[in-house]
């Protein structure tokens, strides 16, 4: 699926109070795209319709690779929010992310979900994108030919010299 609209036929599971509708891989310019360059933050854009009022609810993007290994999971009730309360009709929902992804293929799955853990609507890979080796700047490609992983870490670095002449070596910081 490219972004837009999801049909009726893809897989998916669920009680059926609610129904994924579309979903968008964007920048963060709200251009629809479908390919990130390395380190690039995104937009995961989707809209779903409420069937029934529905209480104690919270939406979830996960990013997976194709074979079906989860990579990034959040949900809208991250970081103690509370869940939603939800009346009939048509939401859209936008979650940013800043994480770097490492160069490869990826797949977007949505989900809204009852609080207690009961599924409302849930499709694993309903969007398909890849992350170039290049970054958007030209600056801070991934240097390397193979990829280990899935999400850099970003780290703040720091080294110094230890030793019996330690004390007359310059400390230094990596930004």
């Amino acid at each position: 699926l490219k972004s837009g609209a999801i049909p009726d036929h893809v897989e998916r599971i669920g009680t059926g109070e609610a129904k994924l509708c579309s979903v968008q891989l964007a920048n963060m310019s709200c251009n629809s795209v479908s390919e990130l360059y390395f380190g690039q933050p995104f937009r995961v854009t989707l809209a779903f319709d409420v069937l029934t009022d529905i209480r104690d609810v919270f939406v979830e993007v996960n990013i997976g690779k194709p074979d079906g290994t989860d990579v990034v999971f959040s949900t809208t009730v991250d970081e103690g929010q509370p869940p939603m309360d939800l009346t009939i009709g048509r939401y859209e929902v936008n979650a940013d992310f800043d994480i770097v992804l490492l160069p490869g293929r990826y797949s977007i799955g949505l989900g809204i979900h009852f609080i207690d853990g009961m599924t409302i609507d849930f499709i694993r890979r309903v969007l398909d994108f890849r992350v170039l080796q290049v970054a958007q700047n030209g600056h801070g490609d991934y240097l390397w030919d193979t990829v280990r992983g899935y999400v850099r870490g970003l780290p703040r670095w720091g080294m110094h010299k230890t030793g019996p002449d330690a004390a007359h070596a310059i400390k230094f910081h990596l930004a």
